[in-house]
């Protein structure tokens, strides 16, 4: 799978951080999706931090469609 497909490959889990700079979906909406459990994969650690489990995540990304990806990436690094 190529990488940009797949930006999330390189641990067995993800911090919320490490998703939203991959994906482009700002930290604050990636939180309130985790918390309305839109996210799959995604579970709260110790104190309440997200993390999310690389492989579903992958999954879930790619079903979005390469259209929905890109404008998200776009949008972030406009932003950033």
């Amino acid at each position: 799978m190529s990488e940009l497909l797949f930006p999330l490959h390189v641990t067995a889990s993800l911090s919320l951080a490490e998703v939203a700079e991959k994906t482009g979906i700002h930290i604050d909406t990636l939180r309130k999706k985790c918390k309305a459990g839109l996210i799959p994969g995604a579970f709260q650690v110790g104190g309440g931090g997200w993390r999310f489990k690389r492989k579903v995540l992958e999954e879930w990304w790619a079903g979005l469609g390469e259209d929905h990806r890109l404008r998200r990436r776009h949008s972030y690094e406009r932003k950033g």
